[in-house]
């Protein structure tokens, strides 16, 4: 169980992640985004992963230091979780933690 505060934390990030990957992730139409998340109650966190059939290239990470050429989607990530990550891929996967 988590409490409102740390649901609507994994809310607003797992929505800026998803919208990244279907803004940037050269998505086909029948591709899917697949969403899983867990509490991991040894750590108190909640573990968010996001994952799509396409990499997510390194550049993203550049975002964090341009907003004018971006939104500030990843910004906000980094505000709010407590850690974040990327994994290449294929398949690419955006994952975040908050703490519960």
């Amino acid at each position: 169980m988590v409490g409102s505060r740390t649901a609507d934390d994994v809310r607003t990030v797992a929505t800026e992640l998803i919208g990244n990957a279907v803004r940037h992730g050269r998505l086909e139409e029948d591709d899917r985004i697949l969403v899983s998340g867990m509490i991991d109650e040894i750590h108190d966190v909640v573990r968010i992963e996001v994952e799509q059939r396409t990499p997510i290239t390194v550049a993203m990470t550049d975002r964090l230091t341009s907003a004018e050429e971006s939104g500030m989607g990843l910004r906000i990530v980094d505000g709010i979780a407590t850690q974040w990550g990327l994994v290449e891929g294929p398949p690419g996967v955006a994952w975040f933690e908050v703490d519960r």
